[in-house]
């Protein structure tokens, strides 16, 4: 077993091999060069959504150190704000799901505030006359009690 710790400065950590602790070897191994200096890999410009919220956990800490934006109980999701003007979608289901790569655009929200705040913020288009609305439902397909019944016997003669 090796005596002694790692002849990095500022590292007190007991040495493993060639004078250095594992991780200082590890870095020697597979880079060579200075041991001392940490490189990092310069961050993707084009993300996915986990990703995007995997870095906002990791910058601002996870949600749940925050106060809901809306309610004030504690957080327990990063949400999109959809406010970005370059804002992306991913295709994770059939409707894709909207994010920015723009950390100010999220902000922490309880799970009841963040489902409703998401429904609200997302347009839809009526299945029957096209019309964009909103809705606070997420599996709302029509704009109206007027077009749901229309499609409805629309179906119904079509059978």
């Amino acid at each position: 077993m090796a005596k002694g710790t790692c002849s990095v400065q500022g590292c007190g950590t007991p040495t493993k091999a060639r004078g250095w602790c594992r991780a200082h070897y590890l870095r020697w191994s597979r880079r060579g060069g200075d041991v001392s200096v940490r490189v990092s890999r310069p961050r993707a410009k084009q993300v996915g959504y986990q990703a995007v919220h995997a870095r906002l956990h990791r910058d601002r800490g996870p949600a749940s150190t925050h106060a809901c934006n809306h309610c004030g109980v504690t957080a327990q999701h990063w949400a999109y704000d959809h406010n970005d003007p370059h804002e992306l979608i991913e295709r994770i289901h059939p409707a894709g799901t909207v994010y920015s790569l723009d950390q100010k655009h999220y902000i922490p929200l309880c799970g009841s505030c963040h489902k409703l705040f998401d429904n609200v913020a997302r347009p839809r288009a009526c299945l029957d006359c096209a019309a964009a609305f909103l809705s606070v439902r997420a599996d709302a397909k029509y704009c109206s009690a007027r077009c749901r019944q229309r499609a409805h016997v629309k179906r119904k003669s079509t059978a």
